[in-house]
């Protein structure tokens, strides 16, 4: 009995031997086939390792990725709770090839990204993409999959944490890790791939904050989709402007949700964001504007309008449609010596923008592109707005028409913003045709209202808005109280503006607005004393001799 006893507690003890040799043997090739290409970007290493049941693959515990060189750009390190590599083929193993292996898993993975001091190196989604086919390159793998990963952004010069991406999940199928792709995350040739996080949250300043709640990505859908897209302040937007201390437009963006349809993978898409897509899919989007008006106003540089934002666009475009489902845009002036901000507010927006690209090809294809939206003006009026822009001219056509309204109601605006009181009076239609170049519009404009009365305010030490009954009496006996089709003496115009190269092609619609009503609202002597009725004449004469 003993002798047997002693013959089994052999076995188990050379049984032990040949384990811990094979194990032992099977780290030390692991470690040579790893690290042994002399021109990788990283090295692998890890604190310890465990040889699966009946050889069938390893566990690397305490996994880590370290960058081979540091240079200025962006440095990446990650930490792996553990890795999984399954379906180990020892033969290729045994006679010291590549490593050939059925599939990793990183469990809870950990990149933390210092990003680079040179603004044209923070390319973190390209790092990932080269970490990625850096390490995945070493073996021939079929299957790549992260579970709870995060990414933690770092700045430059104390490391502080300033983003951070929570629980990414991420499975690549059917790899060929011989065949470099760089359109994709896992920037080898894929059978299918999907991605997604739970938030994300990035700090841009000391007072911008941008988050975002799920994201994910279905290469077989090729659908993208953002929920709950916010970037915003994170004190009131008046002490923000304060701290920049000068006069620049303050913005905050809330979107419940963004989706790209039909997206096409484009090398650049992760270091560029290059977006080639069917549709975009706005929903629920919030766009705030601010502009403090008491702060010192920078150099004026020449701004271009749409033709030229789009062509200042830094990456490649093409969207057959943009779709915007009740949006809202609201701008928010805090007018010289003022304490209160006037608002104008867009809701409920519905519309969509067409064939919008920055490739010469299919600009010279479409020829322009155009938007067209549906709104509500301050809630109380509903509007239509119509925009068409060439590809080969700074100049756009816009058409604007606003229905009913009564005119008290736009107080809220105007108040602040003008320092006008409306106290009485009725809008039917407002109608306003733009045809605008680079340097003049032609301009047309109907403005049908009735029983119009004003007050004219300004604001006493107290920082109340007061009424200046003399001047508003003046005013009063100066404007023209109707302005209706058949009740005669009815007024439309057409007219030029002049731009402000200064300013964008918004304020460029707004000074037409503007000179649409002076056109219209003063009376007749009034637009002799302020020269309407003379320069009328001009523009008139001026478009005959054309």
């Amino acid at each position: 009995m003993k002798k047997y006893n002693r013959i089994f507690l052999i076995v188990i003890l050379v049984l032990v031997v040949l384990y811990k040799g094979v194990e032992w043997w099977v780290e030390y090739r692991l470690e040579v086939l790893i690290n042994r290409n002399p021109d990788r970007a990283y090295n692998i290493e890890y604190a310890n390792m465990d040889l699966h049941v009946l050889f069938k693959g390893v566990t690397l515990e305490e996994m880590k990725i370290v960058p081979v060189r540091i240079d200025s750009g962006t440095v990446i390190r990650g930490s792996v709770e553990y890795a999984k590599l399954d379906g180990l083929v020892w033969i290729d193993l045994f006679a010291g090839r590549k490593l050939n292996i059925g599939q990793i898993i990183f469990q809870k993975p950990v990149f933390n990204i210092k990003l680079s001091n040179d603004t044209v190196k923070k390319s973190s989604g390209k790092g990932l993409q080269e970490l990625f086919g850096d390490i995945l390159s070493r073996g021939k793998l079929r299957r790549f999959e992260i579970k709870n990963g995060g990414i933690v952004l770092l700045e430059p010069h104390d490391k502080s944490i300033v983003g951070e991406l929570s629980n990414l999940n991420l499975v690549a199928n059917e790899l060929k890790t011989d065949s470099l792709q760089w359109k994709n995350l896992i920037p080898f040739e894929l059978g299918s791939f999907q991605a997604s996080i739970d938030s994300l949250y990035w700090d841009i300043n000391a007072y911008t904050k941008v988050s975002t709640g799920r994201m994910e990505y279905r290469m077989r859908d090729k659908r993208f989709r953002i929920e709950n897209l916010n970037m915003a302040y994170t004190e009131d937007w008046k002490m923000v402007s304060k701290k920049i201390g000068k006069q620049k437009d303050l913005m905050e963006v809330m979107l419940r949700e963004i989706a790209f349809e039909q997206l096409e993978a484009s090398s650049s898409f992760y270091s560029e964001l290059d977006i080639l897509a069917k549709k975009i899919v706005l929903e629920d989007l919030v766009f705030k504007d601010y502009r403090d008006k008491n702060m010192v106003r920078p150099s004026d540089v020449i701004k271009p309008m749409f033709k030229g934002m789009v062509d200042a666009i830094p990456f490649e475009l093409k969207v057959d449609s943009i779709v915007l489902k009740n949006a809202e845009v609201w701008y928010s002036e805090l007018g010289k010596n003022k304490t209160e901000a006037g608002t104008v507010r867009f809701e409920s927006i519905n519309g969509f923008v067409t064939n919008l690209t920055t490739i010469d090809e299919l600009q010279d294809s479409y020829k322009n592109f155009k938007a067209t939206f549906d709104a509500s003006l301050n809630g109380i009026a509903p509007v239509s707005f119509n925009l068409k822009v060439p590809y080969n001219k700074e100049a756009f056509y816009a058409e604007v028409r606003i229905g009913k309204m009564d005119l008290v109601n736009m107080n809220q605006t105007t108040r602040t913003l003008a320092g006008v009181e409306i106290v009485s009076g009725n809008s039917d239609r407002i109608y306003f045709e733009m045809n605008a170049s680079d340097k003049t519009s032609e301009n047309k404009m109907f403005f049908d209202y009735r029983d119009l009365k004003l007050n004219l305010l300004k604001e006493n030490k107290e920082h109340q808005l007061k009424n200046k009954p003399l001047v508003s009496a003046i005013a009063n006996s100066a404007i023209r109280h109707h302005n209706i089709p058949d009740e005669g003496k009815y007024l439309q115009a057409s007219y030029y503006t002049e731009r402000n190269p200064y300013r964008g092609p918004f304020n460029y619609m707004w000074l037409g607005v503007m000179d649409g009503m002076m056109h219209i609202v003063p009376g007749k002597s009034v637009q002799k004393v302020l020269g309407l009725e003379k320069k009328g004449k001009k523009e008139k004469n001026a478009k005959k001799k054309k």
